[in-house]
């Protein structure tokens, strides 16, 4: 069974492993693929029909599907028009050498590819990636196609270019394609556009980032409210992406970047203006969320 990894906004960093632009015509079919990676799907002209969890999407010039690793899904074209898209293949982050394949072998040439046992069952269990930040629904149709073509084509047309240069390109494209999509699927809160507790998340998110300072247990968030613990915490993880002690500390490191910023003050005491008393223990929880000590931190900004 096959683990599953969870990013952040502070760890997204997309791996693009293949991206073509392609016409599929009538008649063509394609029986309970399945795929390692993540799949987006951009419908440019003419339609197509997916199928996977039971439901059937129509893809249609605009809308964007997204096909999750591991997930059994077939693709139809019916019409005389053909469906031209831009297919991209991706993971979330990068996972590392030992989870990498050939997309050439594994997707593209299926006929001729010789995939031994071994190694069909190593892209089986290969990890899977999951954006955590909100729920990505499975076709979303976007408000403004042509912005949304216009990256895409540009992560195509880098993809081919082996340059350094090009490989940042296409990245950059990549992410405007994300931040595109959460400012469609998302509140300036990051909340889901429709979340029916969105105000309830709302009113936590702010009383927590007016008592960072203080320890916050969930029962003081969740009785005012009505609500078990356990329960509002599975609400605010479910419109957050994150937990409410995630989002708590989050919190707490964006002051304590400001404070390092702007301030001369002494480690133990941006430490205890953020709420946490052990200046050790903040160094590391700093760290471990930024890549670096808060004192080099401090000296790269300043430098």
């Amino acid at each position: 069974m096959y683990s599953v990894l969870s990013v952040h906004d502070r760890n997204l960093s997309p791996y693009i492993r293949y991206a073509h632009e392609l016409d599929l015509y009538k008649g063509y079919l394609l029986l309970d693929r399945i795929i390692y990676d993540h799949e987006f799907v951009f419908g440019i002209s003419g339609q197509a029909f997916v199928t996977m969890g039971g439901r059937t999407h129509v893809i249609r010039p605009g809308d964007l599907l997204l096909i999750k690793p591991h997930v059994p899904h077939t693709m139809k074209v019916v019409d005389e028009k053909p469906f031209r898209s831009v297919c991209v293949h991706f993971d979330w982050t990068d996972l590392g050498p030992t989870s990498d394949f050939s997309p050439i072998g594994v997707y593209l040439n299926v006929k001729q590819a010789s995939v031994s046992k071994a190694a069909a069952k190593k892209l089986e269990d290969r990890p899977a990636d999951e954006f955590a930040e909100f729920a990505w629904p499975a076709l979303l149709t976007v408000s403004e196609s042509s912005s949304f073509l216009v990256s895409f084509r540009e992560v195509v047309k880098h993809f081919r270019d082996a340059r350094l240069g090009s490989k940042l390109h296409m990245k950059a494209a990549f992410l405007r394609i994300v931040a595109m999509a959460a400012e469609e699927l998302t509140t300036d809160e990051g909340i889901p556009k429709g979340y029916p507790h969105a105000d309830l998340i709302r009113e936590a998110m702010q009383t927590i980032r007016q008592r960072y300072r203080e320890p916050i247990a969930y029962d003081e968030l969740a009785a005012p409210r009505g609500l078990s613990p356990k329960y509002f915490g599975k609400l605010f993880k479910g419109a957050t992406g994150r937990t409410i002690t995630e989002y708590l500390l989050d919190v707490r490191m964006e002051r304590a970047k400001e404070m390092l910023t702007t301030t001369t003050s002494p480690l133990k005491e941006i430490a205890a203006a953020v709420g946490i008393d052990d200046v050790y223990y903040f160094s590391k929880l700093f760290k471990r969320m930024e890549g670096m000590p808060p004192g080099q931190y401090r000296n790269s900004m300043r430098r």
